[in-house]
């Protein structure tokens, strides 16, 4: 499984107040890259369309308050886990780092290795804004 991790962000939020956003599907839209087209949610799963790939359907795999969100693609022809880790700097900052875990052959990493790693760092920019 190839793996892409964000450069750590330090968001001017409190931890609880940063898990609170993101464990809630419904409140996923405003993280997502501009690439992300027919957004549709509940408040424990989403899908929508990103350029390049089939419709995506998530799910939440794990949430550890204030601590990390963990979120799994349902479908079978892209598995992947998009991981979230919040670590409290001090009473009003957190930092903040995405992972994505998928499964590619050497020709897909080849084709979208450098569209994934921007795909998780924008990912982590976003969060600064919520």
């Amino acid at each position: 499984m190839d793996k892409f991790i964000s450069q750590k962000v330090k968001v001017a939020k409190k931890d609880e107040y940063i898990y609170n956003i993101l464990s809630d599907m419904n409140n996923l839209n405003i993280v997502v890259p501009p690439q992300v087209t027919d957004f549709k949610s509940t408040p424990d799963s989403c899908s929508f369309k990103l350029a390049g790939f089939t419709e995506l359907h998530l799910i939440f795999q794990k949430k550890m308050p204030y601590s990390e969100i963990s979120i799994k693609s349902k479908n079978n022809e892209l598995p992947f886990l998009l991981n979230c880790y919040l670590n409290k700097i001090n009473e009003e900052n957190t930092n903040v780092i995405i992972e994505l875990h998928i499964e590619l052959n050497m020709m897909m990493k080849m084709m979208l290795g450098n569209q994934l790693q921007k795909f998780v760092d924008t990912v982590a920019e976003k969060i600064k804004t919520i």
